[in-house]
């Protein structure tokens, strides 16, 4: 579906077993993010993000910014892989996750994500 949330929907795969859950996704992040700007994404600004993390929004998912926020919300390392691979391990001790999950997430053509 091309709305712009299939890195959303990649994350709500590897978590709930169900792309469906993407909204869900968007929130925990979105909750993390106001929770911590202060503290750790000064640099990034509010607007762009929001609009990002607005669950009803159809904005890209944008690496490195959302991934560095998903590392951050869900507490676990998260692999891209592009021609320019990157990790992203987490800023924050908080874990909104029961257990640890692997997140290897890539790209198609510089626009799609898939784990």
């Amino acid at each position: 579906m091309p709305d712009g949330n299939c890195g959303f929907r990649a994350f709500a795969v590897e978590l709930y077993n169900t792309k469906e859950r993407y909204v869900d996704v968007k929130i925990k992040m979105l909750v993390q993010y106001l929770s911590n700007i202060s503290m750790f994404y000064p640099c990034y600004g509010k607007g762009p993000l929001l609009k990002v993390f607005n669950p009803y929004s159809s904005e890209w998912f944008v690496s490195p910014e959302c991934s560095r926020h998903a590392t951050d919300t869900f507490g676990t390392p998260i692999v891209i892989y592009t021609a320019q691979s990157h990790l992203f391990l987490p800023l924050t001790t908080n874990t909104t996750l029961d257990c640890y999950v692997n997140f290897d997430l890539n790209i198609v053509k510089h626009s799609h994500y898939f784990v």
